[in-house]
């Protein structure tokens, strides 16, 4: 994405609606804070009404929306309904984004969302090939158990001629040759392998990611997002809280509730707008806001006419974002 066009433009609704069933996750991921802030809120689990009151909502805007993720910060399929809230998304005519640890993906599960092509874009996140990495990063998992669900789905997926679209995810973390672990993940699996680079989330977990605007915010400002989040994304709890975007593990920037208003009127709310005009440069913000700790805002210097992404490179990422790996 060019981050110097159309960076505040907002979407007339949500392209991208984020549904999180349910609170809790299983692998304590050494990548993510789930288990540093996990105490600090109850866990939650969202009700029907609420799900359907969304769909509803959605289903009148489906030319509009790219795909429904039902997830926020979680493990989907810890939630028992989540193969019928599958259903209940795909025969309203919208496409499914997923993400799973792969834990719960039991063959039940697996041939339902073949053979019903629930699911557009799946994927399944396996963080190193060996298992002694792997546990380092996915410690609260059974690396057997996990290899075991996701080889299943993987070949009965391709019995039926591969009708769900699947990506292995892996992270691009400094401690591993992640070339090497990219081509033993595919070969073990036979699906292709999607690296994300490293997010510290805003400074929430433990390894932090190396910063500009933290030496440079005397002479910049914010002037965006490069993964457009406050432009096409809208991120709901399970209490129906919408906050500022899935890097706020802390719950620092509530927004609104779809539990008491429309979609729509969140969207375009004075509250949402507020936080817009923060984030594009167009409003003042405190010096500990979110997205100044963040490694995918974009800002902009003083005297330099070109954005800049808030990010120093690291082993496998460069400043600009471009990935150093194969793939």
């Amino acid at each position: 994405m060019d981050i110097n066009n159309d960076i505040d433009k907002v979407s007339s609704f949500p392209k991208y609606v984020e549904l999180q069933t349910t609170s809790k996750c299983n692998s304590y991921c050494s990548i993510c804070p789930y288990g540093l802030v996990e105490g600090k809120f109850e866990h939650q689990k969202m009700s029907d009404e609420l799900i359907n009151k969304v769909l509803d909502e959605c289903e009148k805007h489906k030319d509009e929306i790219e795909n429904i993720v039902p997830y926020v910060n979680n493990e989907p399929f810890l939630d028992t309904r989540m193969v019928d809230i599958l259903r209940n998304i795909k025969r309203r005519g919208l496409k499914v984004e997923i993400s799973t640890n792969g834990s719960c993906l039991t063959e039940e599960i697996a041939k339902a969302i073949v053979d019903e092509n629930l699911i557009d874009d799946f994927r399944i996140s396996f963080f190193a090939a060996e298992k002694e990495d792997y546990n380092k990063l996915m410690p609260r998992l059974n690396y057997d158990h996990v290899v075991k669900n996701v080889k299943f789905f993987a070949e009965y997926n391709k019995s039926k001629g591969n009708p769900v679209h699947a990506n292995m995810i892996m992270i691009l973390v400094e401690n591993l040759d992640m070339q090497e672990n990219i081509d033993k993940v595919e070969a073990m699996f036979g699906i292709k392998v999607r690296p994300f680079g490293y997010l510290d989330r805003a400074g929430t977990n433990k390894n932090k990611n190396k910063l500009l605007a933290k030496e440079e915010m005397l002479e910049s400002r914010l002037v965006g997002c490069s993964t457009r989040r406050p432009n096409e994304w809208l991120s709901i709890l399970a209490n129906g809280d919408i906050y500022l975007c899935t890097q706020d593990w802390n719950r620092e920037n509530k927004i609104e509730s779809v539990a008491e208003k429309s979609i729509e009127e969140v969207w375009h709310s004075e509250s949402y707008n507020h936080y817009r005009d923060m984030i594009f440069g167009r409003k003042n913000y405190p010096k500990d806001f979110i997205c100044t700790k963040c490694k995918i805002a974009i800002y902009k210097s003083e005297g330099e006419k070109k954005n800049k992404l808030n990010f120093a490179g690291d082993k496998y990422v460069d400043r600009e974002g471009k990935k150093n790996v194969k793939f």
